[in-house]
């Protein structure tokens, strides 16, 4: 089931999972994904990889998710830790939600396309050439290709 949220579209059984999925370790049902579920792997991705590293570390710890949004065309993963963690901890968690952050600006965040991404201009949204058709974007560009 897909509801619209403003101007994207949420696949509510997509978030869903994850808020069962990952029920044990993030109160995830507290707020509303503000993204589009075309970022729903690299949020599961995310998910996962702080679990290990909540798992590997020396003391128990606890993420506690604030907020998860698209801002300027990037995801957005407000978090704060709690518990008793070292700056190395800290550190990996911040890294890694960092990288999933930047990866976001070359994924559609409306169907999770990795090829002919670009940004619309005004409001920004990442989106693949074929999205942005769909959902009538003129003001869309392609980003240039970096090898």
């Amino acid at each position: 089931m897909s509801r619209r949220v403003g101007y994207l579209t949420v696949d509510q059984d997509l978030m869903e999972i994850l808020n069962k999925k990952y029920a044990k370790d993030y109160d995830l049902e507290r707020f509303p994904f503000e993204c589009g579920s075309g970022w729903y792997a690299i949020l599961d991705s995310l998910f996962f990889q702080l679990r290990m590293i909540i798992a590997m570390s020396p003391k128990p710890i606890k993420i506690r998710i604030t907020q998860i949004k698209e801002k300027f065309g990037e995801l957005c993963f407000y978090y704060f830790i709690e518990g008793k963690y070292s700056p190395e901890v800290q550190a990996r968690i911040a890294a890694t939600v960092h990288m999933t952050e930047r990866l976001s600006s070359r994924m559609c965040e409306e169907c999770g396309a990795t090829q002919n991404i670009g940004h619309t201009r005004g409001w920004v949204r990442t989106l693949c050439a074929e999205c942005a058709s769909i959902l009538n974007y003129s003001n869309f560009q392609l980003l240039e290709e970096k090898i």
